[in-house]
C-alpha cells in the first residue's frame, strides 16, 4: 500500500496510530539517514548514532497512538533525536564524574563545546521554524506568543481576542 503512492503525512500517522507496520518503515526510511546524521555530528560514534536511530524509531513506535495529525512527524523526529543526544552527553558526563571522582570534570572532557550546542540549537530553531511554517496562520500565531514570547493563555486570548479555550486547543494542536 505504502509502495504504489506516496502517502500524504496525515495518513502515514494514521496508519501509525493504527499499528500499521509498513508506516514505520516508510517513515524509518525516509528518515533514518537524517536522524543517523545528526547523532554522528554530536555523539562522533557510529555505533551509539545507530543504537540513537534505533531509539527514535523504537520510541515513534511505542508512542505511535499520541502522534498528532497536525504536527509534522520529521518535528517530532528531530525533538526525540535532539532530546538523546542531549541525554547522551549527560550520560557520559556523569559517567565520567564517577570516574574521575571531581564534579563538572565529564562536562569538560565529554559534554558538546559551545560550538555543538550552538549548532544542534541552530538546527532545533531551523526545524521549529519549518515546522510553524506548516502551521496554519492562527496556531502558529498562538505557539509564537505562547512558547516564544511567553504569554499567558488569557493574554494571547485577549490580543488575539478569541477565548481561552480556543487558545488551549491550538496550543494543543
Amino acid at each position: 500500500m505504502l509502495t504504489e503512492k506516496l502517502p500524504c503525512e496525515a495518513e502515514i500517522i494514521r496508519m501509525l496510530n493504527e499499528g500499521h507496520e509498513p508506516a514505520l518503515r516508510y517513515v524509518y526510511d525516509k528518515y533514518s539517514h537524517r536522524i543517523y546524521f545528526l547523532a554522528m555530528k554530536f555523539l562522533k560514534s557510529s555505533e551509539l548514532a545507530q543504537e540513537l536511530v534505533q531509539d527514535v524509531f523504537l520510541k515513534l513506535w511505542e508512542k505511535r497512538q499520541e502522534l498528532d495529525k497536525d504536527r509534522p512527524i520529521e518535528a517530532w523526529l528531530y525533538t526525540v533525536a535532539r532530546n538523546k543526544v542531549i541525554n547522551q552527553f549527560k550520560r557520559l558526563a556523569r559517567e565520567q564524574q564517577r570516574k574521575a571522582g571531581s564534579p563538572g570534570a565529564a562536562e569538560q572532557m565529554h559534554g558538546p563545546d559551545k560550538a555543538d550546542r550552538r549548532l544542534l540549537e541552530g538546527e532545533a530553531r531551523q526545524l521549529l521554524e519549518r515546522a510553524l511554517d506548516r502551521l496554519p496562520e492562527k496556531q502558529r500565531r498562538v505557539y509564537v506568543l505562547g512558547r516564544l514570547e511567553g504569554y499567558s493563555r488569557l493574554e494571547i486570548a485577549d490580543q488575539m481576542r478569541i477565548s481561552a479555550l480556543t487558545v488551549k486547543t491550538h496550543m494543543s494542536r
